[in-house]
């Protein structure tokens, strides 16, 4: 059974604060084709495996994301941002570049590839391992509902494969490099001020 407790959610909050700034807000369209800077404010869910040992090792985290894009074209946007993503014993610190395309007034398609820095809770205390992160692709659909003239609400999903390098000193002249490779579904909440 799925236990919603303060471990398993920590950014309930946040999702219940963007909850009530939405539904407070007065629900008037607006014209989405105009070429704009748009900041982007999500809350997510990422489930997934890892996939290097074939364990099915099943991975789940919560975060949140800051992305600001520029849309330089009706359709075609470019931005960058940041993230923070909690696994239970993992953290990862994300920093990338965006490309959005829109197919549609209201959807888009947007892609990110970063670098997420990494930070590990076992492997902290362990002397000779030294979790560094690694590269991430991500690819998703957006569907964005409009609010106010410059505010709108949008739910997106996607996929993600996240890299992650080990580095294990057996002893004092070698160093293992030992990767793990994440396959991960994103699940977004959030809000774009323009």
């Amino acid at each position: 059974m799925f236990d919603m407790d303060k471990r398993c959610f920590p950014f309930r909050g946040i999702v219940f604060l963007m909850l009530a700034l939405l539904l407070s807000l007065d629900m008037s369209g607006q014209d989405d084709t105009k070429s704009t800077l748009i900041h982007i404010l999500e809350t997510t869910a990422i489930p997934g495996a890892e996939l290097t040992r074939n364990t099915g090792d099943f991975k789940l985290a919560y975060g949140g994301r800051y992305t600001a894009s520029f849309f330089l074209h009706k359709k075609i946007g470019i931005g960058a941002g940041t993230a923070i993503n909690v696994f239970e014993r993992e953290r990862l610190v994300p920093l990338f570049g965006d490309v959005r395309y829109r197919t549609s007034n209201r959807s888009e398609v947007a892609a990110q590839m970063g670098y997420s820095f990494g930070f590990h809770k076992d492997f902290s205390q362990v002397e000779g391992v030294d979790y560094k992160g690694g590269y991430f692709m991500e690819m998703g659909y957006v569907r964005r509902f409009p609010i106010k003239e410059n505010i709108g609400m949008r739910f997106s999903i996607g996929a993600r494969f996240q890299n992650i390098r080990m580095d294990i000193a057996d002893n004092i002249f070698t160093i293992t490099p030992d990767r793990l490779n994440y396959l991960l579904l994103t699940l977004r909440f959030g809000i774009d001020l323009r």
